[in-house]
């Protein structure tokens, strides 16, 4: 009711755009999303959810764009940083997301994403320039002296394969 009553109301658009997302109807959410942004320019939250739904829609490099956006509005926000970083790789970009997550990484000090997404990338990347198994490695062992995690395990199986290491990927 608020939204057709006062269609430029930006919590309401959000909110529900934040409800179709989590339904998956990522269509119907980029709508209300565009409209809480078109209220609020600089709506850093909803900016966020529209690049994530672009991006899960296959409109990446719309999704780049919106990531952008959120850098420049709100530089130390973790999530547009590795959305970015995530949808330069989706986009073939994998210098840039390597440079990107690993200047992120050495900013972010104790924040591990960063860390993880560049051991990630650089165990998997299909480009041989910026695949580095060795480097990836290091990066492993340090996260698993702070602790182990199912993905962080998944990490260090690709990295091992990478490295040629199969029976101990297993």
């Amino acid at each position: 009711i608020a939204v057709r009553l006062q269609p430029d109301y930006f919590p309401a658009q959000f909110s529900i755009g934040v409800l179709l997302q989590a339904e998956g109807r990522h269509r119907e959410a980029i709508e209300r999303f565009a409209a809480a942004i078109k209220a609020r320019p600089t709506y850093v939250e909803a900016r966020l959810r529209l690049a994530s739904s672009l991006r899960r829609t296959g409109r990446v490099k719309e999704a780049l764009a919106e990531y952008a956006q959120c850098m420049t509005d709100a530089p130390d926000n973790s999530e547009a940083r590795m959305g970015y970083a995530m949808t330069l790789a989706r986009l073939g970009r994998y210098r840039e997301a390597r440079d990107t997550l690993s200047a992120a990484a050495s900013q972010s000090g104790s924040d591990i994403v960063f860390t993880h997404g560049l051991a990630r990338l650089l165990a998997t990347a299909p480009d041989a320039g910026v695949r580095d198994g060795q480097r990836a490695m290091t990066l492993v062992q340090q996260m698993l002296q702070r602790g182990r995690t199912l993905e962080l395990g998944e990490t260090y199986a690709m990295t091992l394969a990478e490295l040629g290491q199969f029976r101990e990927a297993q």
